[in-house]
């Protein structure tokens, strides 16, 4: 049985504008994973290598780590944020997120995420 309900507002931005807290790019991976149930937790983490290197530089490769509840859990529908991936400076410039889900083999992984590159605005006049 699917113990993912679904997945909401996944994101990935490469931003390259310094701010007060670094002057270097970073990207930023983050979502929502909605359970059937109460009591999961999630997270993000840099994918480790498994056969052989992926195909395009360009995709990050992210695992998506599912941990059941300890003890018997609720029934209702729960949304958990994740902790947001970040990795600065990024080693490409993506284009792409992958993820792998792990801890959940009866359900699919989240859909590819294209990674947005926001541009400075205009200086006010």
């Amino acid at each position: 049985m699917s113990h993912i309900y679904k997945y909401e507002d996944f994101y990935a931005t490469c931003d390259h504008l310094p701010g007060p807290d670094t002057s270097e790019a970073r990207i930023r991976v983050g979502g929502t994973v909605v359970f059937r149930g109460g009591g999961y937790a999630a997270k993000l983490s840099a994918a480790e290598p498994n056969g052989a290197p992926p195909f395009n530089p360009l995709t990050l490769h992210l695992d998506l780590t599912i941990t059941a509840p300890t003890s018997g859990g609720t029934s209702e529908i729960k949304p958990v944020e994740l902790a947001e991936f970040v990795e600065s400076p990024p080693a490409f410039e993506y284009t792409q997120v992958h993820f792998r889900l792990a801890g959940a083999p009866d359900d699919t992984a989240p859909p590819i995420v294209e990674v947005g590159h926001p541009v400075e605005a205009d200086p006010p006049v």
